[in-house]
């Protein structure tokens, strides 16, 4: 049997106090996969993840895109915490200034995500719709973080200067020191099969 690797990568919101430990109302991790601490490379049990889960302002939760199983194990682990009612940002929707509406009463999932800007095609549907159906069952908003082709061929042009304005003041205000971008660039090339140019 093939054992999928999924790794959770967790952000901790810096500047504020933990908020209070909330419990999981039930997760299970499927048989094909395993969970690797993305610091250290460790096996890491599922009661540690959901400690950190559990006890985070924020959690950032990676994906292979085409991974059916990470996708399973995203909307298991929003449905689990479903009683804190996260806000959930997808970069499958376009950055907006408020939450994406969600569907109309009646109205299919499928209307709903063309009219929401998500490219169905693109990102091989129905692959995500499980932890997009467990976001619209949990959440309290839905956000999108994308920005068009166009906006990002002046930032890789441009650079951080050129970046749509809500990013730009984002960048400013939180910059990478130079550390923190020798260790984010690596991954980014990675993530993206080594096919990102060096600049």
């Amino acid at each position: 049997m093939l054992r999928t690797r999924w790794i959770p990568l967790l952000l901790l919101a810096a500047g504020h106090p933990a908020p209070a430990p909330v419990s999981p109302v039930a997760f299970a991790l499927p048989d094909s996969a395993a969970l690797i601490d993305g610091a250290t490379g460790a096996p890491l049990p599922t009661a540690e993840l959901l400690r950190r889960v559990g006890s985070a302002d924020a959690v950032l939760l990676g994906e292979i895109h085409d991974n059916p199983t990470a996708h399973a194990v995203r909307a298991s682990l929003l449905r689990a915490f479903g009683a804190r009612r996260p806000a959930v940002v997808f970069e499958q929707f376009a950055a907006g200034e408020r939450p994406i509406a969600p569907p109309a009463e009646g109205e299919s999932l499928t209307v709903w995500l063309d009219r929401s800007g998500f490219d169905r095609r693109g990102w091989r549907w129905p692959l995500h719709e499980p932890v997009v159906t467990a976001a619209l069952a949990v959440s309290r908003a839905i956000w999108g973080s994308n920005i068009s082709r166009e906006e990002l061929r002046s930032v890789t042009s441009g650079g951080a200067a050129a970046a749509p304005e809500p990013l730009r003041r984002l960048v400013e205000q939180v910059p990478l020191d130079g550390a923190a971008q020798a260790a984010l660039d690596p991954d980014l090339v990675q993530g993206h099969c080594g096919l990102l140019p060096a600049a």
